[in-house]
């Protein structure tokens, strides 16, 4: 992952983390029930951030060689969510390892 995009994810989960906090203390002034949706909203809005950054990863680095990137891709995209965390947790670091990108 290169610099750009540490600093990027970082500075989304930060951002996401504090409008949360922030929610949370305005909850107490206003009612829940409004800050319920914006929350869900942000939390649409970054799964869907992450799954896009996930499947382009696939398409641009997976190597061509044999039926793994099909087989990923298919799986991020039936699978959504879960999918990109399966990927992003058990095959990025291991093509890391093995490809150094």
């Amino acid at each position: 992952m290169s610099r750009w995009q540490i600093s990027a994810f970082s500075y989304g989960i930060l951002g996401i983390l504090i409008f949360v906090f922030l929610s949370f203390i305005l909850s107490k002034k206003l009612e829940l029930n409004a800050i319920l949706p914006v929350l869900f909203a942000i939390l649409f809005v970054g799964v869907l951030f992450f799954w896009l950054w996930i499947l382009i990863d696939c398409i641009t680095k997976e190597p061509n060689d044999r039926s793994n990137k099909l087989a990923w891709l298919i799986v991020i995209l039936f699978t959504n969510g879960i999918g990109a965390l399966i990927y992003y947790f058990v095959r990025r670091p291991q093509r890391i390892k093995e490809l150094g990108r």
